[in-house]
């Protein structure tokens, strides 16, 4: 029997240039995948994803199928995005963490967490959410090491 499964997966940033240092800024997001290969998206970003939005938005969690015709999360949608597995075992065990990350970004919409940026002098986006998401989880763990050098995840 296959098992289920949660990965965070992770995307390059869109119109943001890499730093000599530390690479491509990427987002992160969370998708579970049941034992039947029935996949969802648990991401944080702003609520209304126009360009100026990470200037006036909060923080907005969304959980919603993930395939390439959701129109939810459509920039997410990555075929290949390079992942890590965080948890893995039958479809009740991975739903009991799905149910406490999905309880906790509930916790956080409501909130109106504002989204902050680094040049703003903070930071505080939707890797931050993620990161949080996972924490919030128990028994499951962000990865020590991350995809590659070639990149860094601003604000996990």
């Amino acid at each position: 029997m296959k098992k289920a499964k949660i990965e965070i997966h992770a995307r390059p940033v869109a119109n943001v240039p890499a730093s000599p240092t530390k690479g491509a800024p990427h987002h992160l997001f969370i998708v579970h995948t049941t034992s039947d290969g029935e996949e969802t998206i648990l991401r944080g970003g702003t609520e209304t994803q126009k360009w100026y939005s990470t200037l006036i938005d909060d923080i907005k969690i969304i959980k919603a199928p993930y395939n390439d015709t959701n129109k939810k999360q459509p920039i997410d949608y990555v075929k290949n995005a390079p992942r890590v597995i965080i948890a893995e075992g039958t479809d009740a065990e991975m739903q009991t963490f799905m149910d406490r990350m999905w309880s906790k970004a509930e916790e956080i919409n409501k909130a109106g967490y504002d989204y902050k940026l680094p040049f703003l002098g903070h930071l505080q986006n939707g890797n931050t959410a993620i990161r949080v998401l996972v924490d919030y989880a128990g028994e499951v763990q962000l990865p020590k090491y991350h995809y590659s050098n070639n990149h860094t995840d601003p604000g996990i």
